[in-house]
């Protein structure tokens, strides 16, 4: 864990030093959004909320708005603010309340949802219809079995009559 923490810190660390070097705080990239956006995305639990929570705390500002928006935070927050933890769920619906400010990121949240939730009925029709073959083959089986043991028990029966 703490290693993990390490390459965090040297990811913002190296992605502030390189705006601050490009002489802007509001560069596309403006305090790391980039590698918050990837945290938020693929972190462990406490590193999403972590990342939702520094998200948020960006979102005030017009720009970084702007930065969370192109770097891909929207479909990440809304993801968090849909399948989280319950301060993950917080964190990223507080962000994406203020990034919604933006007509743009307005329009950009509302797909991303639409995009979560067709997924989401997408993945339980598959789980619905993976569930119906595994009773049909379960199904199968058991016929099967039953033909097995009536074909042997036929077999036993006509032994039986040859011998008599």
């Amino acid at each position: 864990m703490a290693a993990q923490m390490r390459t965090v810190i040297i990811l913002l660390l190296g992605s502030c030093a390189r705006t601050l070097a490009e002489g802007s705080r509001h560069h596309s990239d403006s305090a790391g959004v980039t590698p918050l956006v990837a945290l938020a995305r693929n972190g462990t639990d406490e590193q999403k909320a972590r990342a939702a929570h520094a998200l948020w705390t960006l979102a005030f500002d017009n720009a970084d708005n702007i930065a969370i928006s192109q770097a891909g935070g929207i479909p990440a927050l809304v993801a968090l603010a849909r399948d989280g933890t319950d301060q993950q769920k917080t964190y990223a619906t507080m962000a994406l309340r203020h990034l919604a400010a933006n007509a743009e990121n307005n329009a950009s949240i509302s797909r991303a949802n639409v995009r979560a939730r067709e997924k989401s009925k997408t993945a339980r029709s598959g789980r619905v219809i993976g569930a119906e073959a595994k009773g049909a083959r379960a199904s199968a089986k058991k016929e099967a079995a039953v033909a097995k043991a009536e074909e042997a028990e036929a077999r036993a029966e006509a032994r039986a009559e040859a011998r008599a």
